[in-house]
């Protein structure tokens, strides 16, 4: 349930690509993803409609990590995407922090800071990626998601409004903001960006394109793609012919 914790928490997402729910929004993790979540920021997990098997590891303590500064705010979560490398080591931190405590004895409170110093150590280090997890941040990450896995849609700005349940102006402002182009003049750049990339592999027609962008007649995909790319989609099909002779 979304609550707020007494602590400052720390979770390391293993497996998988759990929801988080930050008061009443909902952000998409995936595994490598490490999140540092201030005591005033109510957050919890929530379900999905997918079979979504998930592993969280979850650190709680009771004053703030080494590495946050005064220019941090205690009102926002932040993130930071780890190294496989950095990731085993969390991993092992886990396991030596679950022995600590097995262990309980007079040696264990230093044993845990000392592991602690490790953790905050290992978050510096990936500190390059870390970045105030703001709204517009994650909506605008998860648009963006949301668009190369629907590179089909022909009208997909509707569906977006009602995926990050915000309005059409809002949808519009973030983007711009964010890349400087509307939702749907970015949206064209992924589709005949990735058009041109397939067509420019060998053993694709360019039928087999339009249809897998969810063009229904190939005239349509060809006036379209040469609209962007100021070429038709055979000139670029036509190079590999021309380099494979």
């Amino acid at each position: 349930l979304v609550s707020r914790h007494e602590g400052w928490s720390q979770v390391l997402v293993a497996k998988g690509t759990p929801v988080l729910q930050i008061g009443e929004k909902r952000f998409t993790t995936s595994a490598g993803k490490m999140l540092l979540i201030p005591p005033d920021v109510p957050y919890g997990w929530t379900d999905t409609n997918e079979i979504n098997q998930t592993d969280q590891l979850t650190w709680i303590w009771n004053s703030p990590p080494s590495f946050f500064n005064e220019s941090w705010k205690k009102e926002v979560w932040y993130s930071i995407v780890l190294s496989p490398l950095s990731m085993k080591r969390m991993l092992r931190f886990h396991l030596d922090l679950r022995r600590e405590i097995e262990v309980s004895d007079s040696w264990t409170p230093n044993a845990i800071e000392g592991i602690r110093k490790q953790i905050d150590s290992e978050w510096g280090r990936s500190e390059t990626t870390t970045t105030a997890a703001s709204d517009s941040d994650f909506r605008f990450e998860l648009a963006i998601r949301w668009m190369n896995q629907r590179i089909e849609e022909t009208k997909p700005i509707q569906q977006l409004q009602a995926y990050l349940q915000i309005s059409p102006a809002s949808l519009k402002r973030l983007f711009l903001m964010k890349s400087g182009k509307s939702p749907q003049e970015y949206f064209q750049a992924l589709k005949f960006s990735k058009a041109k990339l397939i067509l420019e592999s060998e053993g694709n027609s360019i039928k087999s394109v339009a249809l897998l962008l969810g063009y229904r007649h190939v005239s349509d995909f060809t006036r379209a793609f040469q609209r962007y790319h100021a070429f038709p989609p055979s000139f670029y099909s036509n190079q590999i012919e021309k380099k494979s002779i």
